[in-house]
């Protein structure tokens, strides 16, 4: 099966399984919303908004970079980079709902023969808030999403044969490819700086309990790049933290 038959395939019945699962998703959330509104008296606070983040993603790269070293390429660093976002709404206490999602990637070098991981992911937040006041927000929660990794192997670490004088080689490619589920517990921190902005803070693990790898025909395998860690990140929230005053009676 070619790269682009294997990814249809993949493509097709992930996406059967995520419309089911985010339409039963969908309806319960609403269930949630609605019911929410009934009970809204008993709310003390209600933080919302969202906007971009960055932090650093600290996962298990051993066997990955087992692999790059047998393959002749250059290991990476223990720590990923990361970008993303988020988004949602917290009543204090009681739950809270959103969504969001992130990327990660490393890169490392040597001479002309390169070796990239990057991954993305993302999914809906359920959690529950703590605690708090009009200046900060305490939560727990539950990412539950989908992501997709990739590794790419650039360059010739090395021949068997000798290359006559003047040859140049040409770089070769390799690409790994996995898909995979994802959980990700998470304990945050909203912190308001202004009426209408503060800063979040937050701390979890990702855990990917599911995957499909695949590559190209020909190609050894490589370990599995669905990679499960310790995360810290932080993001910026354009919103803020409101008082919910009680309906009198």
């Amino acid at each position: 099966m070619s790269l682009y038959d294997c990814a249809v395939t993949v493509a097709i019945t992930g996406g059967i399984k995520m419309m089911r699962a985010r339409a039963g998703l969908i309806l319960a959330v609403l269930f949630v919303c609605v019911a929410f509104t009934g009970i809204a008296q008993d709310f003390q606070y209600m933080a919302t908004g969202g906007g971009p983040g960055f932090g650093v993603f600290m996962p298990d790269l051993a066997q990955i970079n087992d692999f790059l070293s047998g393959e002749g390429f250059p290991a990476f660093e223990d720590n990923v980079f990361l970008v993303g976002g988020r988004g949602g709404v917290e009543f204090v206490p009681g739950p809270s709902l959103g969504g969001g999602g992130w990327g990660a990637w490393v890169v490392s070098r040597k001479d002309d023969i390169k070796a990239e991981y990057g991954m993305g992911l993302g999914g809906f937040d359920l959690g529950y808030a703590i605690g708090g006041s009009e200046n900060a927000v305490v939560s727990i929660g539950l990412m539950m999403g989908m992501g997709g990794a990739d590794l790419t192997l650039t360059g010739n670490p090395g021949s068997p044969l000798p290359v006559p004088l003047g040859i140049i080689l040409e770089p070769t490619e390799q690409v790994y490819n996995s898909v995979f589920l994802m959980l990700a517990p998470h304990a945050d921190m909203n912190l308001a700086l202004f009426d209408w902005a503060g800063i979040r803070l937050q701390v979890g693990y990702l855990w990917s309990p599911l995957s499909y790898d695949w590559h190209d025909a020909g190609l050894p395998d490589a370990p599995n790049l669905a990679l499960d860690g310790l995360y810290v990140q932080a993001s910026l929230v354009f919103g803020g933290i409101f008082t919910m005053e009680a309906d009198e009676e």
